[in-house]
């Protein structure tokens, strides 16, 4: 089964704006199917990050998904701790199914929550990203 990884807001902002590496999500596609959901990437609005994740769903690093609105009511319901957004990543892993599927985010609380729910860490991608050169030891 394929590696998939499922991307929170936070994280995709962050390689896109903050660190300005879209390259980074390149160098992971080549490891893993880079998902987002849709309400995610309406969360990037602002120049570079939103030419940027254009680019790459355009160039196929990474796949955008429609998610079921009605489960991630009822995950917000559940969860009032979560943004809408990681809810949105918890609903397509949940239609989804597979044990080689992980969420990458990188709020504290959000973490947490998927580990409640079963959902793989991030232990190896951050490896991948070591190998890459996208972060370093310090990082």
């Amino acid at each position: 089964m394929e590696q998939v990884k499922v991307f929170d807001a936070t994280a995709v902002i962050a390689f896109l704006n903050e660190m300005d590496y879209p390259e980074g999500i390149v160098k992971l596609s080549k490891h893993y199917r880079v998902i987002i959901p849709k309400g995610v990437a309406k969360e990037i609005k602002k120049s570079p990050g939103l030419e940027r994740l254009q680019c790459l769903t355009k160039h196929r690093a990474v796949r955008i998904v429609e998610v079921n609105q009605s489960n991630v009511e009822q995950i917000l319901n559940e969860h009032p701790q979560l943004h809408r957004g990681e809810c949105e990543a918890i609903a397509f892993m949940q239609t989804c199914g597979g044990e080689k599927r992980c969420i990458v985010s990188d709020d504290s609380k959000a973490r947490k929550t998927f580990q409640t729910l079963n959902f793989k860490g991030t232990e190896k991608l951050l490896e991948i990203m070591k190998e890459e050169r996208i972060i370093n030891e310090e990082t």
